[in-house]
């Protein structure tokens, strides 16, 4: 079988593959399978609006074929059925849409692609499910954890008197020193009697008293003292 119609050459190589040319460049379209090609589009006779028309859909994506023949004697039709009558596959739709179909692979791969889309969402999904759960656990094990200290702690601190001490690390020579609310007392004492011998007793609490440097590091210490005076607990 060897048609001319319209700009192309259509020509079948034996009964199951077709090769379409363009006629003025002799260019190879596309050559394969009839059984591949899907018609979605067939006019086989001249309307007002219309002149006989096809519309080749092929394995390939983003390839359709629109065959219009102006001058037509029957080629429209001859070829219409010789491709069913070979094997190919009518999907007629609108001369509006026909050329935005899908050949049934690509819409098939498609699907497929979507449905393994779906497929890893959904196991994404559980998978943050599970480790949402597992975190939850975790929090609640610390909580619990936690919960368990806070109540030791005040059990063993239970009718103990608090005390806080300023612990200062000088960052020169690594020397370790405490203050307490009572330095802080002795230096506002001193300051209020203006007298040079309490003025030159005032400490800087946050001097080293080894090397004198004044680069110190603090924090504070919280005791807990029974009764007896004996440190029950201590934090920093």
């Amino acid at each position: 079988m060897k048609i001319k119609v319209g700009k192309f050459l259509i020509e079948s190589l034996d009964d199951k593959v077709i090769q379409i040319l363009l006629k003025k460049r002799n260019k190879i379209i596309w050559e394969g399978n009839i059984s591949d090609i899907e018609i979605t589009f067939y006019l086989p006779e001249k309307t007002i609006s219309r002149v006989p028309s096809m519309i080749l859909v092929l394995p390939v994506e983003h390839l359709p074929i629109n065959i219009v023949n102006r001058h037509d004697n029957g080629e429209i039709k001859n070829l219409y059925e010789y491709l069913v009558s070979h094997g190919s596959v009518e999907n007629l739709h609108s001369i509006f849409t026909a050329g935005a179909v899908s050949h049934s692979t690509i819409r098939k791969e498609t699907e497929i692609n979507k449905a393994k889309l779906r497929e890893k969402r959904v196991i994404e999904k559980e998978n943050k499910k599970e480790e949402a759960k597992k975190e939850r656990a975790i929090k609640r094990q610390i909580r619990a954890e936690k919960a368990k200290i806070d109540l030791a702690n005040r059990r063993r601190r239970a009718g103990c008197k608090e005390m806080k001490e300023e612990k200062y690390t000088c960052t020169v020579c690594h020397t370790v020193w405490y203050s307490n609310d009572m330095d802080k007392i002795k230096n506002i004492h001193n300051a209020l009697t203006l007298s040079n011998y309490s003025v030159n007793h005032m400490k800087d609490i946050s001097r080293c008293p080894k090397c004198g440097s004044r680069a110190s590091s603090h924090k504070t210490v919280t005791y807990w003292v029974d009764k007896k005076g004996n440190c029950v607990d201590r934090e920093e």
